[in-house]
């Protein structure tokens, strides 16, 4: 599963630094489609590790087997234990992906893919700021791989990282209350 992330990691890193997606304008017809392009460019990242994340063996991951899986199908998700305010949003998250596809790999994929698009649609709106291969190589040594082991707080980070974002947008409240949405996914954001 590792050689085929790197083997991944490593076309992606092509197609960026040749930049042959991408592109920051895209006209299709004489129309603008740059959105519709960065979004099927998020898309074409996050897929295969979207994949990997969802379709992995539940015993990889310390937390995965132990506590999410428990947490979904004999606890709070499937037979509906009364929540507490202790990190509830993180338990109606997954009763409400619970009641779109009952299953726990589809749990994780959705989750997977809220923290792939937070981090990748930024890396993509940064790309004359920062090196994109260096920020999506990171994101996968830091981010992506320690959350097969920590799914709940990098959800935190990730919504986290959308209240950064409104910091820097100079909207403070709005700023506080997403970083207060994010402890109730997990209490250490």
């Amino acid at each position: 599963m590792y050689l085929y992330l790197i083997g991944y990691l490593a076309v992606l890193g092509y197609f960026i630094k040749n930049n042959l997606i991408f592109h920051k304008r895209v006209l299709v017809s004489g129309k603008d489609r740059t959105k519709a392009a960065v979004f099927l460019g998020i898309l074409f990242v996050s897929i295969p590790l979207i994949y990997a994340f969802s379709m992995r063996d539940l015993s990889v991951g310390s937390d995965t087997n132990g506590v999410y899986y428990d947490i979904y199908y004999n606890g709070y998700v499937v037979n509906s234990w009364q929540e507490t305010l202790y990190e509830s949003l993180f338990i109606y998250f997954g009763r409400f992906v619970h009641k779109i596809y009952p299953t726990f790999r589809f749990f994780l994929g959705v989750s997977c893919a809220i923290i792939c698009a937070t981090f990748f649609s930024f890396f993509i709106k940064r790309k004359k700021e920062i090196n994109v291969v260096v920020a999506f190589c990171l994101f996968f040594v830091l981010i992506y791989l320690p959350s097969y082991n920590i799914l709940r707080q990098m959800l935190a980070v990730a919504v986290s990282f959308i209240g950064y974002l409104y910091l820097e947008k100079g909207r403070p409240a709005a700023a506080c209350f997403v970083f207060l949405l994010a402890s109730f996914l997990h209490v250490t954001a």
